[in-house]
């Protein structure tokens, strides 16, 4: 379950990506995690949430042809090896379907197309997504850029939950605080 803490029509022949600026505008993202997908994957987005000391999760397809490009060479490891620095799996099964759940975060170094034109880029990650229903089984992935560090667990598994419903804002107080421990100094990504 999701809460809508703000939105905004977009104008006719408009769409998100004029409209998720003029949103952030109206929220305090400080210390949050702001995850959105393809379409408000934005350079000039990531710089303002970064600009008000929010961390972003955005999806990346082929709306960015070449920066997709060079996330699925460096994960086949076509100019030197890639190491992994956060790895998670999760496994649910019912109502006839398995699903298995794999994100793989990768430092950025110099691998990304124009990875200096996102503002704090630290990881790239790919998610993969294999159900199986029957005797039918697909896979599905798709590729994340973040300005979060590498840590434990996934903000991305909140993504995936969450990238239909587009703009989603997070509090990393809320999440230090369920886990019982204090406030992180430095935000993580946590696959």
């Amino acid at each position: 379950m999701g809460i809508v803490l703000g939105q905004t029509a977009t104008a006719e022949k408009s769409n998100e990506i004029t409209a998720i600026p003029e949103l952030l505008r109206t929220l305090d993202v400080k210390e949050c995690i702001v995850t959105i997908d393809a379409m408000g994957t934005q350079t000039a987005i990531a710089h303002q949430i970064r600009e008000g000391r929010g961390h972003y999760v955005l999806c990346v397809k082929d709306n960015h042809p070449k920066l997709l490009e060079s996330i699925l060479l460096a994960h086949l490891g076509i100019e030197a090896p890639l190491i992994v620095v956060s790895t998670s799996e999760t496994r649910s099964r019912g109502h006839g379907r398995e699903e298995i759940r794999r994100c793989q975060a990768f430092e950025v170094g110099n691998r990304l197309y124009k990875a200096d034109q996102w503002r704090d880029i630290r990881i790239f990650a790919v998610v993969e997504r294999t159900r199986t229903v029957g005797e039918r089984t697909t896979v599905e992935r798709r590729h994340y850029i973040s300005s979060l560090a590498p840590a434990g667990r996934s903000e991305l598994r909140q993504e995936r939950q969450k990238e239909q419903r587009g703009l989603d804002v997070q509090s990393l107080d809320r999440d230090a605080l369920e886990q019982g421990a204090t406030r992180p100094e430095t935000p993580s990504f946590r696959p």
